[in-house]
């Protein structure tokens, strides 16, 4: 009786184990394939939204730096001047925050736009855990609005 019982049981397993493999569904996952962890970046925007308050952008954007300055380090701080102004609501319960730079058509060339707009990401996520602690999504945006690089904060 039990080898029948665990020839059943083997088949069952199998069963929901290809079952759940063919539908997406990978058994070392915490979440089904194609679903997103709810701390991942959210943004999908490829291009800088429209600056509905200018005065505030550019308050948070020297605000922003000045934190870089304080905080950051040295590639942060090297891309800090970079920062034109920070938009969103990095506040609320659907924190997202665009920042928008000069890289890519500045006085000066960046060796690195990645590098330097990961950079800029990766100081967000500090300034904004420092801040408030609430968790959302940022993205860093060149000169002509194209999104160079997506993170969270």
């Amino acid at each position: 009786m039990s080898t029948r019982f665990t020839r059943l049981a083997s088949g069952a397993l199998t069963a929901l184990l290809v079952t759940g493999l063919t539908t997406g569904c990978n058994p070392l996952e915490s979440k089904p394939k194609g679903e997103k962890a709810p701390d991942a970046p959210a943004l999908t925007e490829p291009k800088l939204p429209e600056d509905t308050d200018a005065a505030g952008s550019k308050k948070a954007a020297a605000e922003f730096r000045t934190w870089i300055e304080a905080n950051g380090d040295e590639q942060q701080k090297a891309a800090a001047s970079r920062i034109q102004r920070v938009l969103g609501d990095w506040q609320g319960e659907l924190a997202e925050a665009y920042i928008s730079t000069d890289i890519n058509g500045g006085k000066t060339e960046v060796a690195d736009p990645t590098g330097a707009a990961k950079a800029l990401a990766g100081a967000f996520d500090r300034w904004k855990d420092a801040a408030n602690g609430v968790k959302g999504a940022v993205s860093v945006h060149d000169v002509n609005g194209n999104a160079l690089t997506l993170g969270s904060f």
